[in-house]
């Protein structure tokens, strides 16, 4: 299965203040951008695995879309597997949230493969547990966010 991964900007952004958790508060006006990563998931393997060949992506455990994978494996209780391989176009570490739209297209993916056992809300909320950035990517266009960018305003723009 391939899965193209959308970077994204910020049309408008606003620090309103800082979190004690690190983050800061903000709103802010978040659409995609013709640019995209390509995600490929091949099933039928015993172990998630990630794979890119650009070497600033981490190919371990703090790589988001084997995070996202992990957690819906764990989520849905099943002992199954995935390889994913990242075609980065998205420039690493831009702001452009290319790790956390590999995230959500991860979970989109899996998804759709396991016949969607989660609501588009249930992947928010994974999502959010990974990254802030990955509910927007969870619905793949213009978003009003605050807080620390994760919580989204529910209608389309």
């Amino acid at each position: 299965m391939r899965i193209l991964s959308p970077a994204k900007i910020n049309l408008f952004l606003q620090i309103t203040g800082k979190r004690p958790d690190g983050y800061h508060d903000l709103v802010s006006l978040m659409c995609c951008v013709g640019l995209y990563d390509t995600i490929s998931l091949t099933f039928g393997v015993k172990e998630t695995s990630v794979s890119c060949c650009h070497p600033d992506v981490p190919e371990d455990e703090t790589n988001l879309a084997g995070a996202a994978a992990l957690l819906f494996f764990n989520t849905l209780n099943i002992n199954d597997g995935v390889k994913i391989s990242i075609e980065k176009q998205i420039p690493v570490g831009a702001g452009l949230g290319g790790g956390s739209s590999n995230a959500a297209a991860v979970f989109l993916g899996l998804n759709r493969y396991y016949g969607y056992p989660f609501s588009p809300d249930k992947l928010i909320s994974l999502g959010r547990s990974i990254g802030a950035d990955v509910p927007f990517f969870i619905f793949r266009n213009i978003r009003m966010a605050t807080g620390d960018g994760g919580l989204l305003n529910t209608e389309s723009k």
